[in-house]
């Protein structure tokens, strides 16, 4: 079986490098590469074009910005591989990560596999590194089921991180890709896509991959804002179908629990995070649940606050 690895980036010239340096490190090296620049106005291309990798093949492609459906798309077109991994451009795969995703698609033909997207706790020097680092490993324990044996998603745990999954070539062109409607949560709509049409979505924790992220709480909370718009479009571009897959209703709250998450909102909460971290001397444990206080607040029940 071919494999072909597609990376998508947009100003992505700082981060990009350490995934490449990281698939030089693969014990699996029987891939071609191809990093698809989705209209970047930083340098990446300049960079890609000066630095020199230890890559049996690798191939940029540029295109005009067009968002995260369409890079991924594109790569996939001039992929020549049967099967393709993706990764962003802020993961870095472990040695044997590549080696995963082949050997589950060996056994499972018509298949999605999943791997992790976790942040390191050794590389993590601010507050919110620190807590994406235990928000991820809460998020994977919920996942891992079955120790280091691949997970089957059900209905409830259904999703795809576009950050670090595998799929053959076949099955992804079946369901037509990504919705390049969509500039956000594309992955969980081909997710339940996969679902809708008995492809298995499996959670593989050995096809392991570190996330370097640097969000600020602002730019966290912004993201998820983001997410939760992208859900809501999924359900007016698709309402048949989102019918059945419904995310978790939001339960209104009243008295004192509605003046707590009102008072959670308040933007200088943030702020005292980001610009003073007001909370550092709290335990990791204390800290960590207001920080999701503060964006279960801000994100869900009070989001035109901040």
């Amino acid at each position: 079986m071919t494999v072909s690895v597609i990376i998508p980036t947009y100003n992505g010239a700082r981060k990009i490098i350490h995934t490449l340096r990281a698939l030089e490190k693969q014990t699996f090296q029987d891939f071609d590469t191809i990093i698809v620049v989705d209209g970047s106005t930083d340098d990446t291309m300049e960079i890609l074009k000066k630095t020199r990798f230890q890559l049996k093949s690798m191939t940029i492609v540029f295109q005009e910005n067009k968002g995260r459906a369409s890079v991924r798309n594109n790569g996939a077109k001039k992929a020549k591989g049967d099967l393709l991994v993706f990764f962003d451009d802020d993961m870095r795969p472990v040695e044997d990560c590549l080696a995963a995703h082949l050997q589950h698609h060996q056994q499972y033909e018509q298949v999605i596999a999943v791997g992790t997207q976790l942040n390191n706790w050794k590389e993590a020097t601010t507050e919110m590194q620190r807590y994406r680092c235990y928000y991820s490993h809460k998020w994977e324990k919920n996942l891992r089921v079955g120790g280091n044996q691949p997970s089957l998603m059900d209905h409830k745990q259904l999703y795809i991180t576009a950050a670090n999954f595998s799929v053959r070539k076949n099955t992804f062109l079946s369901l037509n890709g990504f919705d390049e409607r969509l500039n956000d949560a594309e992955d969980y709509d081909l997710a339940v896509r996969a679902y809708e049409n008995n492809i298995a979505v499996f959670y593989l924790p050995t096809a392991h991959a570190w996330h370097d992220e640097n969000y600020s709480l602002a730019s966290y909370i912004r993201r998820r804002k983001g997410y939760i718009e992208a859900l809501q479009r999924l359900n007016q571009l698709k309402p048949e179908l989102y019918q059945k897959h419904t995310q978790r209703k939001i339960e209104k709250k009243q008295g004192v629990k509605k003046v707590i998450f009102w008072f959670f909102s308040f933007p200088f909460l943030v702020k005292s995070v980001d610009k003073l971290n007001f909370f550092g001397w709290m335990p990791s444990s204390w800290k960590f649940k207001l920080y999701d206080l503060i964006i279960t607040s801000s994100v869900v029940y009070f989001p035109g606050k901040s």
